[in-house]
């Protein structure tokens, strides 16, 4: 997904790049960028057992709030 917190050198791939990256893998991976509790289901839904989400929780009102229900997600998984 779009972010700003780091200069992107291609377009977003969302679900559709995360479910190819889970059926290839064999190390440990992580999406990154623009992942929010909104969109972090979806990429669970592909494959993701793990995200990167710095901007979702830093810019949080409540980041202890934020950090938990993301993990809820996760956890899901």
């Amino acid at each position: 997904y779009a972010t700003d917190t780091k200069a992107l050198t291609r377009e977003p791939g969302g679900p559709d790049l995360v479910r190819d990256v889970a059926a290839a893998a064999r190390l440990p991976w992580f999406p990154v960028g623009g992942i929010t509790a909104h969109s972090l289901p979806q990429l669970v839904e592909a494959g993701a057992t793990r995200a990167a989400v710095s901007g979702a929780i830093c810019r949080a009102q409540d980041p202890g709030a934020a950090a938990r229900e993301l993990r809820l997600i996760l956890d899901r998984a």
